[in-house]
């Protein structure tokens, strides 16, 4: 219903997926990755956070564990909201050479995943608040202290009627 009491008509993109699967969840997230209009429903936010979540472990946790790289000698960073954003590369206390071609590899793909991922990652963080009643702007406290945690209550929240208002 819209402010004057009348229906609004809308597109089936700003609507939350309830119970989405795993594909569709991704799917919005990587066609909707630069709409903040609208809402993401519960399913939808946490698939991405764990395909996102799963492909920063492996390129950065696995990958270098099972070539003996020490956890420290390679880090690009995790892209999201809730991490600093860390581009950097490699320790120099390693010469670069030590650093094994596969893991190098891993890295790269984690840098390019972590730029290509970051906006698409705000914003389906953002419609989740849209879809808890809440404005995008609460995504900023994830820099303060306990900012991260509130920030994570906040998402887990269930739908709210009242954030069809960001629908429009």
């Amino acid at each position: 219903m819209g402010w004057t009491g009348t229906a609004l008509e809308v597109d089936e993109d700003d609507a939350p997926q309830h119970g989405a699967s795993p594909w569709r969840a991704l799917g919005r997230v990587l066609t909707l990755g630069f709409r903040i209009r609208g809402r993401a429903s519960r399913s939808e936010y946490w698939w991405w956070m764990l395909v996102h979540a799963s492909v920063i472990v492996v390129l950065f946790g696995v990958i270098p564990a099972v070539f003996g790289v020490a956890n420290e000698q390679v880090s690009v960073g995790l892209a999201g909201p809730f991490a600093p954003i860390q581009l950097g590369g490699w320790s120099s206390s390693a010469p670069y050479e030590l650093i094994p071609a596969p893991v190098t590899i891993a890295a790269l793909i984690g840098l390019v995943w972590g730029v290509t991922t970051f906006i698409p990652s705000i914003t389906v963080a953002v419609r989740r608040l849209h879809d808890a009643n809440f404005s995008g702007l609460w995504l900023l406290i994830a820099g303060l202290p306990f900012g991260p945690l509130v920030l994570v209550l906040m998402l887990a929240r269930g739908s709210r009627a009242e954030g069809e208002r960001f629908d429009c």
